[in-house]
């Protein structure tokens, strides 16, 4: 990636079938093949804590599951409670259609808390693992379709996983939260998607993200053009390894999540890269 700090985002406004993927290294915990799984519904959201340590994560667990299960980790932005998130998204209406998994993890950084670490190997990226891990071995997940999806401070972190943890992660998006580090770790070329609102104040840095993101997965121009509810700019690009990357820009708002036909033009683009880009 293409510049040289990290800063952590608020949520809030500004004021103003193929092949298993190989085991994790020994001390990576992230193994999606549980030897016995369910495909039970949780009746709504549900909270569980990760292995002993107590540290908590929300899932979603929709009635009609068939076979094995996309799992979503949707992430919450800087000071933003998981619930919040959760509520503002759309994904458990959305996983119930699609039948797949979602779950709401809760950032471990003490600064604007609940926030995320976003450093390589940081605790975070080893609790996400352990969420993975957890979920596996209750329900029934596609070792192939585990994704990331955030906002601001979340989109980051999302950000952070597809760079770092490819292994588990099989493609990601982040709205209005560009990962500004010099020190992304690509194992692979891995699908990844960009949008933020015009108005938002991180949008020119979102544009650099994209960029940095079209150099790392080593994407052919020009991008072809797409449309969408509130779209004012619409990309996709084709990348290595028959990988991709979409770009969105949407009008008429300011650093939030997308409500109403925006909203649900951005959870459709993001399944439809999820959906494209399983792990190789």
């Amino acid at each position: 990636m293409a510049a040289a700090t990290c800063v952590v985002l608020s949520a809030a406004p500004p004021a103003p079938g193929g092949p298993v993927p190989p085991e994790p290294a020994p001390g990576r915990p992230g193994d999606v093949r549980a030897a016995a799984c369910t495909l039970t519904p949780t009746g709504g959201t549900v909270v569980r804590n990760v292995g002993g340590t107590g540290r908590p994560y929300r899932v979603h667990v929709p009635a009609g599951l068939t076979g094995r299960a996309p799992l979503l980790l949707s992430l919450h932005g800087g000071g933003q409670e998981p619930v919040a998130h959760e509520n503002a998204s759309g994904w458990n209406g959305f996983a119930a259609e699609r039948k797949f998994i979602v779950a709401y993890p809760r950032g471990g950084s003490p600064l604007n808390a609940p926030s995320w670490l976003l450093s390589p190997a940081s605790g975070d990226v080893a609790y996400l693992r352990d969420v993975v891990g957890d979920i596996a071995r209750q329900w029934c997940v596609d070792p192939r379709r585990v994704h990331a999806a955030g906002f601001s401070n979340g989109g980051q972190m999302a950000g952070r996983l597809a760079c770092d943890e490819s292994d588990l992660i099989a493609s990601a998006a982040t709205h209005a939260g560009p990962l500004l580090t010099l020190r992304c770790a690509m194992r692979r070329p891995i699908g990844f998607g960009i949008s933020v609102y015009q108005g938002d104040i991180l949008w020119q840095l979102m544009q650099g993200h994209r960029d940095a993101w079209i150099a790392d997965d080593r994407c052919a121009r020009p991008p072809h053009q797409e449309s969408g509810a509130g779209v004012l700019v619409g990309e996709r690009y084709d990348c290595a390894g028959g990988t991709g990357i979409y770009w969105r820009v949407y009008g008429d708002g300011a650093h939030r999540w997308p409500t109403g036909e925006q909203g649900a033009d951005l959870r459709e683009r993001m399944w439809a890269l999820f959906q494209a880009h399983p792990l190789p």
